[in-house]
């Protein structure tokens, strides 16, 4: 009798730290939270991220002050975060160079994006395509690749991390071939798009947001997904080409540092879900990042790890790391 009576008093005593432990953090959050954007100020992820915040703040009554540290493909960012107080109270974006490309190149990497993180929620998949200057008169892939079978040592491409060298990689990969062109990286994507404007580069992978302003001056040669954009109906998918059936892909997300209460992670979540059912707010972030779809924490991180499957296969095929 005594002992089942101890057992009892036990779970009991469980369930009171348990609610307290959830209690602690009901008011939260109670002053300002940071969120950084580990890139350069003006891109897709900033200027998307930044019309998210405007409406996750009415919602958590909390302003949240965007901090751009950039460096080392996002790493420095996220590495910054990661080492922060699980108090919610630091958070930053994640993409796929910082969570699944780089932990599989990078020796010596501060964090392990499935130990060492929260995953909070994806805000979309950024539009890819193969864009290239007018003045080099393709008008389709087949056009780029026919230049690169005759002498692919003159072509450069450029990009700001390794998903965008992956992306370009996965074509020659999957046609069997081999081209010797040249990889170029520079700090942002809206530079990778004035690199092709000044000519210092043939073509890119870039997502189509940051291509738009300068639409009149490059040719899109393929989507690098599995359907047609909508501000592009005549240009054909990469997989209507026949290239590859599954396309690498590229997305982007808040997560906070590994230990992050659940609670806090679930309101963080929650500001998130509301916010991206405002249509007001949900048109704004469409014109900048076209593939804008909440998921949640869990399916986001799962997500992630298939493509990090992808980009192991792609490395083990062999492509070349700059």
């Amino acid at each position: 009798m005594k002992k089942r009576f101890s057992i009892v008093i036990a779970v009991v005593l469980a369930f009171c730290i348990a609610g307290c432990a959830w209690s602690a953090h009901e008011d939260y959050p109670t002053g300002p939270i940071t969120l950084i954007i580990p890139h350069s100020a003006g891109g897709g992820t900033d200027l998307t991220v930044r019309i998210l915040a405007t409406g996750m703040e009415k919602i958590l009554g909390q302003p949240i002050v965007i901090e751009n540290v950039t460096g080392g493909d996002g790493v420095v960012g996220v590495t910054r975060m990661a080492n922060s107080r699980p108090d919610g109270y630091t958070l930053s974006t994640g993409a796929g160079s910082q969570l699944v490309v780089l932990p599989q190149v990078m020796e010596g990497l501060a964090y392990d994006p499935w130990t060492d993180l929260s995953w909070i929620g994806r805000v979309g998949e950024f539009a890819y395509g193969l864009f290239a200057p007018k003045s080099k008169g393709w008008e389709t892939l087949d056009d780029l690749l026919e230049s690169a079978r005759a002498d692919s040592r003159s072509l450069t491409f450029g990009g700001s991390g390794m998903i965008n060298l992956l992306l370009v990689e996965q074509i020659p990969l999957a046609l069997g071939e081999k081209f010797d062109w040249s990889y170029m990286p520079v700090e942002g994507a809206g530079d990778t798009v004035l690199a092709m404007v000044r000519g210092d580069i043939d073509f890119a992978a870039v997502s189509v947001g940051n291509v738009r302003p300068f639409a009149d001056d490059f040719v899109l040669l393929c989507t690098l997904s599995d359907e047609r954009l909508s501000d592009y109906p005549d240009v054909p998918a990469i997989t209507e080409l026949g290239v590859t059936e599954v396309p690498l892909r590229n997305f982007m997300g808040i997560i906070g540092p590994a230990g992050l209460p659940e609670e806090i992670r679930f309101k963080v979540e929650e500001a998130m879900r509301q916010a991206m059912e405002d249509p007001e707010l949900m048109e704004r972030m469409i014109a900048i990042f076209e593939n804008v779809s909440f998921m949640n924490g869990q399916d986001f991180r799962d997500g992630s790890y298939a493509i990090s499957l992808v980009i192991k296969e792609l490395l083990e095929a062999g492509v070349q790391q700059y």
